[in-house]
């Protein structure tokens, strides 16, 4: 059958050279619009390394001396201290909440200005300085509990690195991907940085998670701010809410009870959110949900049309050769036979064009590089996963490419196939 379906092609080439041009296109055009949105779709997916719908970030300020509810008495360092510490026992109280951490203001999950820094030991082999984004917290707040992180074989436990109150200043936690950076084996616990002034020595390394959703960066530093010195005017709470509790139900009711059970001394509540729709507004205020949505969107449009396209030309192409199936019948072709003749065809032709239509987009490729999503910075992309690998990248998306193309054509080719199949030979014959 082989043989007969190639041969068929053959014969009708001229028929099927400008079908054949349209899949060329059609396959390097796919790949154009494909290759983005499922760079985005993946990004999206990928796991954040902690339960972000358990968390919510609540904001605390201070008074303005100018408020009617300023209080001069609670202004004095040791009634702000007293209060900070108040405040924070009734948020750890307060009903659904298993964990709470103060933390510098701007330095939660998803903040913008997270610092970006870079490291090297004195190893020969380590003179390429590797960088890693920086997030600070207070010594003595249960930090790295809140969030979820985990430390991993060979380091202290979370609860240690987070317990002591005051810590060296040149003391960090790493995370298990940067560690590998240095060390193959992830252990860096008790090794060293260096600076142009001094050594930084690894205190602990705890499992990956991704700060910023829209970075394929598992690569962060700890840094212990020990300024944690009252009167602290602003700072952040990040809370980690218990099993089965309701973000947006409980940032709802913890900010509408906050002057009444909250609120302490000069400190008050300015805003309770979910750690999701922080995620939500940080995308928006990069234009990350807009550059996504239309990515989608123009996918699913070209899609549709391409869909519509080649089923529309094999529909065609396969309804005139009513005759020629008509013979193929006369001579004992059974239908199952038909369908496998035709659908044959399609299947070749569509496989040489996407070859040479997928080889043509690997030129381009080549020179101007693969889709890497949003913030294609090289300190963004150190994960080494499918879509910072060329090759696996470029397998993937041609795998996509080609199935769609294959299901188009099969839809394409069926419905007349399996239409064209059952006529009568005798009619077949009569209106040739």
């Amino acid at each position: 059958m082989l043989k007969l379906i190639f041969k068929n092609l053959w014969n009708r080439r001229r028929k099927y050279a400008w079908l054949f041009i349209e899949l060329i296109l059609v396959t390097a055009l796919s790949w154009y619009i494909i290759d983005p949105a499922a760079v985005s779709i993946a990004d999206a997916a990928m796991d954040l390394g902690y339960d972000a719908d358990r968390l919510a970030v609540v904001e605390i300020n201070t008074l303005n001396k100018k408020s009617a509810s300023f209080s001069e008495a609670e202004a004095d360092s040791t009634a702000q201290t007293a209060n900070f510490e108040r405040l924070m026992y009734k948020i750890r109280h307060y009903d659904g909440v298993e964990r709470a951490a103060a933390i510098p203001y701007m330095s939660e999950l998803n903040a913008p200005s997270i610092s970006l820094n870079q490291y090297r030991t004195k190893n020969p082999a380590d003179s390429i300085v590797k960088s890693a984004n920086v997030l600070t917290f207070w010594p003595g707040q249960e930090y790295l509990e809140t969030i979820g992180l985990k430390s991993m074989p060979g380091s202290p436990d979370t609860e240690e690195l987070s317990a002591t109150a005051h810590r060296p200043k040149k003391e960090v936690i790493i995370t298990e991907s940067f560690a590998r950076m240095f060390w193959p084996d992830g252990k860096g616990t008790g090794k060293y940085f260096y600076d142009d002034e001094d050594s930084i020595k690894v205190v602990g390394v705890v499992s990956d998670f991704r700060y910023q959703n829209f970075n394929r960066t598992n690569c962060a530093v700890f840094v212990f701010w020990n300024r944690l010195r009252h009167p602290v005017q602003k700072f952040n709470v990040i809370v980690r809410l218990k099993p089965g509790t309701d973000p947006d139900s409980w940032a709802r009711e913890f900010a509408a009870n906050a002057r009444r059970n909250i609120n302490t001394g000069n400190y008050y509540v300015c805003s309770a959110t979910p750690q999701l729709d922080i995620i939500a507004e940080t995308e928006s205020m990069y234009g990350i949900s807009t550059e996504r949505n239309t990515k989608l969107l123009l996918a699913v449009f070209f899609l549709v049309n391409l869909v519509l396209g080649v089923i529309g030309s094999f529909y065609l192409q396969t309804r005139r050769r009513v005759t020629e199936m008509g013979v193929h019948r006369s001579f004992g072709a059974s239908r199952r036979n038909i369908i496998a003749i035709l659908m044959g065809e399609g299947f070749a032709l569509t496989t040489v064009s996407f070859i040479i239509g997928d080889m043509l987009y690997l030129q381009y490729a080549l020179k101007y590089g693969l889709d890497t999503g949003f913030g294609n910075n090289i300190m963004y992309n150190i994960i080494n996963n499918w879509v910072t690998n060329f090759n696996e990248h470029f397998a993937i998306i041609s795998a996509v490419v080609y199935v769609i193309l294959m299901a188009c054509v099969a839809i394409g080719v069926y419905l007349p196939a399996r239409s064209v199949s059952r006529i009568n030979p005798v009619d077949a014959l009569r209106n040739k």
